[in-house]
């Protein structure tokens, strides 16, 4: 039944429940219709239209975070990567799948995120700038624009520490505020060898190698 209402996307762009089941000669595909939907095959709009998701400008990809906060969006249906502006990431992180809203017009293509679909990782790995005590603990870290990092316990962190810490959230609207907790002090960020002990943390690898290696 999917590929049957797939099919109907070939010709029409939008099309509402009742003409699919009419053009389909079927009573009910409400079903079929959510796990399209579920899967991002489909977009229902508010107004109940379904369509393919490039037809509501909508595309599933990946985001590039730069350090200075911004972001490019990378879909195969495009040749280039696509600038986004860091107020219109949502809550997205390094490297997270998403849906983004891209301009139709051929020049200087504009984009936001819509919705996170998959995080990439729940760990990262930040430099300790300053502290704010207030009602939550806070962490600021070195990305710009800052990013603060709401946690219940300081432990033993001072400045220029790198901590290891898993993501719980992320506020919606004060987007570069993320809620986790410290998993770990990896070290001091003017330690040798810290960035690749740092990654080894951050992607689960193992941070001491054999002697042999």
């Amino acid at each position: 039944m999917k590929d049957k209402i797939l099919t109907l996307f070939q010709e029409h762009d939008f099309l509402y429940k009742e003409e699919i089941e009419e053009l389909l000669d079927e009573e009910d595909i409400s079903k079929d219709l959510d796990e399209l939907c579920n899967d991002y095959v489909l977009y229902k709009s508010k107004t109940d239209k379904y369509g393919l998701l490039k037809s509501f400008n909508y595309y599933l990809g990946t985001i590039t975070l730069n350090k200075k906060g911004y972001g490019f969006f990378k879909c195969d249906q495009f040749d280039a990567d696509i600038f986004i502006k860091a107020i219109d990431l949502e809550n997205a992180l390094d490297n997270d799948t998403v849906i983004a809203w891209v301009c139709p017009s051929n020049d200087n293509k504009d984009a936001h995120v819509v919705k996170v679909i998959k995080h990439n990782n729940d760990l990262i790995c930040k430099v300790v700038k300053k502290f704010f005590h207030s009602n939550n603990k806070m962490i600021v870290c070195d990305t710009y624009p800052d990013v603060k990092i709401k946690v219940d316990d300081f432990k033993d962190c001072d400045f220029d520490d790198i901590l290891l810490l898993k993501v719980n959230d992320v506020d919606l609207i004060n987007k570069n505020v993320i809620y986790g907790e410290i998993i770990k002090k990896i070290g001091n960020k003017n330690e040798d060898g810290i960035d690749i002990i740092s990654c080894a943390y951050k992607y689960g690898l193992k941070e001491e190698f054999d002697d042999d290696v």
